[in-house]
């Protein structure tokens, strides 16, 4: 799976996940309702809910995408991108988070 920037992307469209379908810190996808862009800080972010009448949920914020670094063409990928932002796939186990995520629920239910 190829680590390298196949155009040129500077920051801010990196970190408004321009033409990204996941997150490249965990995985998920940037397209789901309940994950949100802060133009101002420019990170994602999204809220955890303790129940379901929580008036006052955690706010859990993603680490910038770029930075605040452009990228040239042919330049590596940021060494804290765990995901492809594009396939999802993780980089070293090769699988989207909701396969690595299985492939736990399974072994788990193996053991019982």
């Amino acid at each position: 799976m190829s680590r390298i920037f196949e155009r040129a992307w500077i920051s801010l469209q990196l970190d408004r996940g321009f033409s990204m379908n996941f997150h490249p810190e965990n995985g998920w996808s940037l397209k789901r309702d309940w994950m949100y862009y802060d133009p101002i800080k420019r990170i994602w972010y999204y809220y955890v809910h303790q129940g379901a009448w929580d008036d006052n949920p955690d706010v859990v914020r993603l680490a910038p995408i770029s930075y605040g670094r452009d990228y040239a063409q042919g330049e590596r990928y940021p060494d804290h991108w765990i995901y492809d932002p594009w396939t999802g796939k993780n980089f070293q186990a090769g699988m989207t988070r909701d396969q690595e995520l299985f492939q736990i629920l399974f072994q788990q239910g193996e053991k019982e």
